[in-house]
């Protein structure tokens, strides 16, 4: 019997103990992980505890606002551990405890972000495989954070992967497009592939990609003018080019070095066949090369198989008489007329005019040059002959020289000898002091002087005078026994050569010649302006003359008045 009231009170115990009341609600406590905690694993271990006044029932963990796990061991003011395992992304996370009086409690929630790995790839192309076009290389990114960036690496046959730089995306999925010229050889592997990271920084690459280049069909270029090595004498400079392809034009650009190799204009094109043109301004004299490159929509581009040169020339020639001399009066109707002429870039023609009229025309080659025009005749005349040279450069450019002027005078009758078969004999002399000798007719002496040969020749002889003939540039005088005579054969005006005719014996004329280095003077020579400058002055000094003359006879009026 007391041992059955032992036992009746032990369950009456129980069972008041178990009924009463809680005074206050439950806490709980998060304590791993943090809040926006970034795992870079696929499990998590998730750690809260509960905490209550008189006995707790269970504790829940909550993933995305539903329960996802519950304990009910009721241990109080214990750490509650849950392992659970995510694929990559964003959640957030809680724990709920509850006690025997029903009471509840939710710590605040807290968010977390799974990155066990980085982007996948997918959707991989090229719009083309041909060999060097422009192609473009695209791949599809996803990953379940968001995207961060890529680094494109290639490899363009060389077997060697280069990388570009890093390149920004955003969004949780998108395209990587990268344009790359494909290398010029047909049939070489070219190699590609992404790398990239997301938001959490985790990285990944993708499989690597190739294909093997395929023989590029390109537009075809012909470049129509400026013509290879044309000129212009102006600024404003036309280019043309036609071009052929396969499928429609995108458009043509002009390539030039006139400001370094650069393209220069684009314009659009339609089409399989076009023919386009271009207007410049081309401002500096010089010597140029051009293209032209085609594409089509395809993005298949090419030049002109070689390019084309060309000059702008706005210089004129400068041309320069330089002999006879201006003024010259002689008796050799035989001239051979010098000028120098000099251009930056070439010389076209030259034309000999004698009274402005075209006596004869030099097709040159250089860009500096003394030239001599074939010796004509020029009849006597008691007036001088104006004689000038026109020039033209390649471009068209012209220069005009100054007007001089010659007379013949003397006796035209009188031979002139100037090929070599019709000199009876030639004697050489190589002093430059005096040389003597006696020459009968048709002996002549060579001399050289400033590198040139030149000859003093006996053309006629008489009694009391011997003719003599002078060349290269040909001259004839005539003198007397004891008479002498300089001669300009060099066309520098100055005096090179003294005759001197020492004595006529047995038909036979004994001279001696001379090199000299003396200008020539005016006086016997005095050229056409020098002789108009004289007159102006001397009629400018009589009109002087005459008003000065004239106010002195009104002063001498007002002071008889």
């Amino acid at each position: 019997m007391k041992k059955l009231n032992v036992a009746l009170f032990g369950i009456l115990l129980f069972l008041s103990v178990g009924f009463i009341s809680s005074d206050s609600a439950p806490e709980i406590t998060l304590n791993a992980p943090g809040n926006n905690n970034v795992s870079l694993a696929s499990y998590i271990l998730f750690n809260c505890t509960g905490l209550d006044d008189v006995n707790l029932t269970n504790v829940t963990l909550y993933l995305n606002n539903v329960a996802n796990e519950t304990n009910v061991s009721g241990f109080n003011d214990t750490a509650y551990l849950f392992n659970k395992s995510f694929s990559d992304g964003s959640y957030n996370w809680t724990c709920g405890v509850c006690d025997n009086a029903i009471q509840c409690a939710n710590a605040i929630v807290r968010n977390f972000v799974v990155s066990s790995s980085g982007p996948t790839y997918s959707s991989n192309s090229t719009n083309s495989t041909s060999a060097g076009k422009a192609i473009v290389h695209r791949l599809f990114l996803q990953d379940n954070n968001n995207l961060s960036g890529y680094i494109f690496s290639f490899d363009n046959c060389t077997g060697t992967f280069a990388n570009s730089s890093w390149q920004g995306l955003s969004g949780r999925s998108n395209w990587s497009n990268v344009t790359k010229l494909a290398n010029y050889t047909s049939n070489c592997t070219i190699q590609w592939k992404i790398y990239s990271n997301d938001s959490t920084n985790q990285w990944s690459n993708s499989s690597t990609y190739s294909y093997n280049t395929s023989a590029a069909v390109v537009p075809t270029v012909s470049l129509i003018s400026p013509i290879s090595k044309g000129n212009f004498s102006s600024t404003n400079v036309s280019f043309n080019c036609s071009a052929e392809a396969s499928s429609n034009f995108s458009n043509m650009t002009l390539y030039g070095n006139w400001s370094g190799w650069h393209a220069n204009q684009t314009i659009g094109l339609t089409g399989l066949e076009n023919y386009t043109t271009f207007s410049k301004i081309i401002s500096t004299t010089g010597y140029y090369a051009w293209n032209c490159y085609a594409c089509d929509n395809s993005s298949s581009c090419d030049f002109a198989s070689s390019n084309k040169t060309f000059w702008v020339d706005t210089v004129n020639p400068l041309v320069k008489l330089a002999n006879p001399s201006n003024g010259t009066e002689t008796v050799t109707n035989a001239q051979v007329f010098k000028f120098n002429v000099t251009d930056n870039f070439g010389i076209k023609n030259c034309s000999l005019y004698l009274n402005d009229a075209i006596n004869q025309t030099k097709y040159l080659v250089g860009n500096s040059t003394l030239v001599l025009f074939d010796s004509i005749n020029i009849s006597n005349s008691s007036t001088f002959y104006r004689w000038n040279v026109k020039c033209f450069d390649f471009a068209g450019n012209s220069n005009q020289s100054e007007s001089w002027f010659i007379k013949i005078v003397g006796n035209a009758t009188e031979p002139v000898l100037g090929n070599v078969s019709e000199w009876a004999n030639t004697y050489t002399t190589s002093t430059e002091e005096e040389y003597t000798k006696e020459l009968g007719n048709k002996d002549r002496i060579k001399i050289l002087i400033d590198e040139e040969n030149h000859y003093v020749g006996v053309v006629a002889i008489n009694s009391s005078s011997v003719t003599i003939n002078v060349s290269s540039i040909t001259q004839q005088a005539k003198l007397t026994v004891g008479e002498e005579k300089k001669f300009e054969v060099t066309g520098d005006k100055s005096y090179d050569l003294l005759v001197k005719l020492n004595s006529i014996l047995n038909n036979k004329a004994n001279i001696t010649i001379k090199q000299i280095n003396e200008k020539m003077s005016s006086e016997g020579g005095s050229s056409v302006g020098e002789k108009i400058f004289l007159i102006f002055v001397v009629g400018l000094m009589i009109v002087i003359c005459g008003i000065a003359f004239y106010f002195f006879r009104m002063e001498r009026n007002k002071l008889g008045s």
